[in-house]
């Protein structure tokens, strides 16, 4: 791929994480997750527990990267995830096509800012919360997900 797309990419991503820093790190959260996700939401219901989805660009995002090497790869958040959350990761590589009806219909959720976005549903598949951006550690994304 040409430099100057992978630096309009890089610059572009960059725009929208500091629009977002800017704008806040919460979300107009409400209403329901799409329809692409049911098996999500149904299996989250059926372990009583709140679903977390990552919405993620793993291969050109720096504070998607951020969020891999400062929180996803920890310990405490691999605890975390496989005892209290359904979590699932959906990653938008650079320059790829949506993989799923689920991608296209992520990115349409009201409310999403831009790369990573995280979500967190209830097992009725109403979103109760979406932050943008990464900020902060394994612990405070913790004490928000149990909070909600």
């Amino acid at each position: 791929m040409n430099s100057w797309v992978k630096l309009l990419l890089i610059v572009g991503a960059t725009f929208f994480v500091v629009k977002t820093m800017r704008d806040g790190w919460g979300s107009d959260a409400g209403g329901d997750l799409p329809k692409s996700v049911v098996g999500l939401v149904h299996k989250a219901k059926t372990l009583d527990r709140k679903l977390v989805l990552l919405i993620t660009g793993s291969d050109w995002c720096p504070a998607c990267q951020s969020m891999e090497r400062g929180m996803l790869s920890t310990p405490e958040w691999g605890a975390f995830a496989g005892k209290e959350i359904v979590f699932q990761v959906f990653d938008y590589p650079e320059g790829g096509q949506p993989t799923s009806p689920a991608h296209v219909d992520l990115m349409k959720l009201p409310g999403f800012r831009g790369f990573p976005t995280m979500v967190v549903a209830n097992g009725s598949g109403k979103v109760l919360d979406m932050k943008a951006g990464f900020s902060g550690g394994t612990e405070d994304y913790i004490k928000w997900i149990r909070s909600l």
